[in-house]
C-alpha cells in the first residue's frame, strides 16, 4: 500500500496532514485497510501504548464499516485494550460496551494550526489517541 493514498484518505477524515503519524504508526503498529476498486475506504490502527495497546485512528466511509475495523482490531490484541472516541461520536459507544470495552468519557480532539475541511464520506471515528488526535 502506498503510503500517499493513506496519507489523501486520513487528510480527508481528519483535516489534517500527518505524514509522520502515518510513518510511525506503519512502522510501529498493525493495521488493517478496507479498499474497494482500489481506493481506501476504511483504516484502523493498533500499537502498544502504556500497559496494553491502543486502537486508533480509525476512519470510514459508514459507522458499520468503522464496528468492523474496530472488532477486528480487539480481536487480535493480546492485551488491555484501549481507544479514545471523540465526544461528538457517541454512537459507538454502547456497541464498546457490548465488546467488553468500559467507557471512562469522552475525549476532546483538540487542533493547532488551521484545519482542512473534512470529507462528508470519511468520518474518524476513533483518534490516534488524546495526545494525537
Amino acid at each position: 500500500m502506498r503510503l500517499a493514498a493513506l496519507r489523501a484518505v486520513e487528510k480527508e477524515a481528519t483535516g489534517l496532514e500527518r505524514t509522520q503519524l502515518l510513518e510511525r504508526l506503519l512502522q510501529d503498529g498493525s493495521g488493517i485497510i478496507v479498499m474497494d476498486a482500489g481506493r481506501i475506504m476504511g483504516y484502523g490502527f493498533r500499537r502498544n501504548f502504556g500497559r496494553g495497546e491502543l486502537i486508533g485512528p480509525v476512519a470510514a466511509s459508514s459507522e458499520v464499516q468503522a464496528k468492523g475495523l474496530i472488532a477486528s482490531l480487539i480481536s487480535t490484541a493480546k492485551e488491555f485494550v484501549r481507544i479514545d472516541i471523540e465526544g461528538a461520536q457517541t454512537g459507538p459507544v454502547p456497541w464498546l460496551e457490548g465488546q467488553g470495552l468500559a467507557d471512562w468519557g469522552p475525549v476532546t480532539r483538540m487542533v493547532r494550526g488551521r484545519v482542512s475541511p473534512c470529507s462528508w464520506i470519511m468520518k474518524q471515528f476513533a483518534v490516534a489517541s488524546q495526545a494525537f488526535g
